[in-house]
């Protein structure tokens, strides 16, 4: 805390803070207002620095929620997180998550696809490969739903079309 007195806008100093926050928030005797003092600590560190992706990972990490549970808002930092830091696994994987559990198949298999393919991680690229294979499953059969809907749907004076007699 005297650190943090004399370094008030040390994006490290606040994440780690917010870190603290974070794990008494997950302690067996953990005060009520821990998970939102971590995200009070995160969001400071996000100010001090918009690139800290470490801190939007966290900040979402303390709001305990399932992944189809998340607001946009959040699925948007873990996406920020993972353009931040696209060399992290952790991240993208939890992006991917994220993306899966609200729909979003082909942004999902887009982050996906390299993890996948990695030769240095086999059990990492076991799991990616599962949910790469549920992205693409689901994507298609997004696509397959009714492919005449959106030509019914869109106005013909939009598209250049006219109505023939």
């Amino acid at each position: 805390d005297r650190l943090l007195a004399s370094r008030e806008g040390d994006a490290d100093l606040l994440y780690l803070k917010g870190l603290r926050q974070l794990t008494l928030a997950k302690s067996d005797d953990a005060p009520e207002d821990a998970a939102a003092s971590a995200r009070s600590w995160f969001a400071r560190a996000r100010a001090a620095d918009p690139n800290h992706f470490q801190a939007l990972v966290r900040y979402v990490e303390s709001l305990d929620t399932a992944p189809e549970a998340l607001s946009g808002e959040a699925r948007e930092m873990l996406l920020q997180a993972s353009r931040l830091a696209p060399h992290v696994a952790s991240v993208a994987l939890n992006a991917a998550v994220a993306l899966l559990a609200n729909g979003d198949h082909e942004e999902a298999a887009r982050l996906l696809e390299p993890l996948a393919s990695n030769p240095h991680d086999q059990r990492l690229a076991a799991v990616a490969q599962q949910l790469l294979d549920r992205a693409r499953s689901a994507s298609t059969d997004d696509h397959a739903v009714d492919p005449g809907a959106e030509v019914a749907d869109r106005d013909p004076a939009e598209a250049g079309d006219s109505p023939k007699d």
